[in-house]
């Protein structure tokens, strides 16, 4: 996936959980990107899965470091760090574990 912009990356992560096929992705993706290389179907899926493994290890484990999360997931670690801002998540905060220390 090394050869894809951030932008292409998002692109084909939002068409796909919007359209949920990988064939639908991959000819919206061919219509915006003109000049660039269409991932085939396997590139997308895997893309997907990997993104919503980061989401949800960043979502459950709001302690892990962004070196054991890429490690984990298998993206590096400034995918790891860009992947909530990419994906329009909230910032992880331990509010939970704040508000009982509070009480």
């Amino acid at each position: 996936m090394g050869r894809y912009t951030s932008e292409q990356r998002v692109f084909l992560y939002d068409t796909y959980v919007k359209c949920g096929s990988a064939r639908k992705s991959r000819r919206k993706f061919l219509r915006k990107f003109c000049h660039a290389r269409v991932p085939n179907r396997q590139t997308i899926h895997n893309l997907v899965s990997k993104l919503e493994d980061v989401e949800f290890r960043r979502e459950h484990k709001t302690k892990t470091f962004l070196k054991c999360l890429a490690r984990e997931t298998g993206v590096s670690k400034l995918s790891a760090r860009m992947a909530p801002k990419l994906l329009k998540l909230r910032p992880c905060k331990s509010t939970a574990i704040r508000a009982a220390r509070s009480s």
